[in-house]
């Protein structure tokens, strides 16, 4: 029975890593809606003792802005601040 468990929690894990890797925002819903979405995600992957610290969280989002957002990515990225998932989200 914990052998299966452990399986079951492994693939969970794996399953939720390729979610976060592979997740895509659209230009068609509200970006602060996908970002929580992305947060979602990151808060089930702290639950199975995954730490995504917080630059790898920002910049995640920032590499899967739609081409729409360029500029912003490209201001944000010759930034020197270092912000907080929180902080980037609220200047986002």
């Amino acid at each position: 029975m914990e052998t299966h468990y452990k399986q079951e929690k492994s693939g969970s894990d794996c399953f939720l890593a390729l979610k976060f890797f592979e997740y895509e925002i659209t230009e068609n819903k509200p970006i602060m809606d996908q970002v929580h979405e992305i947060q979602m995600l990151i808060s089930k992957l702290s639950d199975l003792d995954i730490k995504v610290p917080d630059s790898l969280q920002v910049g995640t989002v920032l590499s899967k802005l739609p081409p729409s957002w360029h500029e912003y990515r490209k201001k944000m990225l010759h930034s020197t601040k270092n912000y907080t998932f929180e902080q980037f989200q609220t200047h986002l």
